[in-house]
Formats: structure tokens, sequence, C-alpha cells
């Protein structure tokens, strides 16, 4: 289901889709966005509710860009479908072609136990698998010279020393794709190493969503370093929680990673 209503009837010549635009990075962005000269129709994916309309609201009074809502839950591949339907629905409705795809939407969870709606490891779920469905419904829409963003992070190099998120550790996307798949399921430990797996599997999405552009469109990562503050631990125990929004001035001095 999606809103579509457009009470600014302003004149625009392109839409960009953006998931995860209720906070952090997603709303800053969307807010970015909406105050450009060229007015793009802001499409924001995002769960039902009033996360969603107050980022609505909040991006609506930034700048000049219609602002459409529509619903998305990314743990969800039927919802994702429906996500998909809705934005194209949205394109020919408003008559303007899809310009840019910002996938931000993502989570880290504590452990890996936990599973989508349709019985995926969750941050796997979430972070790969509904980022590239969500794709493949909205690629072929994309205009020529479209642009592909993907949020990546530099939790994803294995080759790092710093302790801070346990490296990526790569496996077959079908044993990834299985909650409890590694002895430490139960462990804090694995929920971090999860989170930079799915970082390293959004690398490997863009080299194969690249591919298969085949120069139509390009698809870049992004990574935006450590963004304490943001909701991205919201699973985690109040002591983490705490911990991480306290490391906001080690961000800061450019020290971490997201």
């Amino acid at each position: 289901m999606s809103t579509t209503e457009n009470p600014q009837n302003l004149a625009h010549n392109s839409a960009i889709v953006l998931t995860g635009p209720t906070r952090g990075l997603g709303l800053a962005t969307a807010v970015h966005l909406a105050r450009r000269p060229s007015v793009p129709t802001l499409l924001l994916l995002g769960r039902p509710g009033p996360a969603l309309d107050k980022a609505v609201d909040q991006v609506r009074s930034a700048g000049g860009s219609p602002v459409v809502p529509i619903y998305l839950e990314q743990s969800d591949l039927a919802s994702i479908r429906q996500a998909g339907e809705d934005v194209v629905r949205t394109l020919r409705q408003e008559s303007v072609p899809l310009r840019a795809i910002v996938a931000n939407a993502g989570i880290q969870t504590t452990d890996l136990n936990q599973v989508t709606q349709d019985g995926f490891e969750l941050t796997f779920g979430v972070n790969v698998l509904g980022t590239y469905l969500l794709l493949l419904e909205l690629g072929p829409h994309l205009a020529a010279g479209g642009r592909v963003v993907l949020v990546g992070s530099g939790t994803a190099d294995d080759r790092r020393k710093d302790g801070l998120v346990p490296v990526p550790r790569w496996q077959d996307p079908e044993v990834l794709a299985r909650p409890s798949h590694s002895q430490d399921a139960d462990t804090l430990a694995a929920g971090r190493r999860a989170y930079s797996t799915s970082k390293l599997g959004t690398l490997y999405l863009a080299h194969g969503l690249g591919r298969r552009a085949a120069g139509s469109y390009t698809v870049d990562v992004f990574d935006p370093g450590m963004m304490p503050g943001t909701g991205l631990p919201r699973d985690a125990s109040l002591p983490q929680r705490i911990g991480w929004n306290l490391m906001s001035p080690m961000a800061r001095s450019g020290l971490g990673r997201r």
C-alpha cells in the first residue's frame, strides 16, 4: 500500500527511491535531496507508522520536493514485492523516470537466532537478500544512466585489526541465510560478525549488479564511517546501546567504522 497524494503539486523531472528514511543517514539524505534545486520526487520506503509519518513531514518541510511514502518491511519478501509494485505504479502516476535508488535500510542484531518473515537469518535477510530482491524489482525501471547506491561499511574488510567488530566470515549464501549457522550463534560476536559479513555481501552484490546492468546504470557502495547515535544497534542490550552512543567523540575524530 502506498500514499501518493502530492499536496505541493510542484514541477519535477525525476524520482529517487530511498529505503530506511526514518532516522540517521536515511533521514539526513532525504532532507538533503529535498533541498536540491532540481526538485526530484522522493519515494520514501519504510515501515508504516509514526516514524515514517514524521519523516515524511520533516522532508516535505525541508524543501520543494514532492514526497511519497511507500510501505516497506524489508524482512518480508512479500512486502518487498508489493513495495516494488507500488513504486512502479507511482512512477506511472507521476509520469517521472526513476533516476536513482539509495538502498540505505539495514540492521544489526545481537545473535544469529532472529529470523525474517520467511525464515532467513535476520541480518543477512534484511541487509543482503532484502536489498537484492528490491533491486531486482526496481532495476528494470531505472532510467538509462541511472544510479544505484548501496550503503556499505569498512567492517567488510577482512584485513582489519581494530578489534571493534569481528572480521567477516564469508560462506555460501545458502548457509549465511540460515539462522544459528555458527557455533557462537548465541553470542554478541556472532551478531556483529553477521553484520560485517552482510556488508561484505553488499560489496559482492554491487559487483554482481554492475555486471548485470551492463552500463545501463551505475552501482556504487558508500561507506559513511562509524555512525553512533543512529538506530543501527537498536536490538542490542541497554549497556551496549549506551556504549554505542558514547562513541560519538571517537567517530567525530575519524576513528572507527560503521
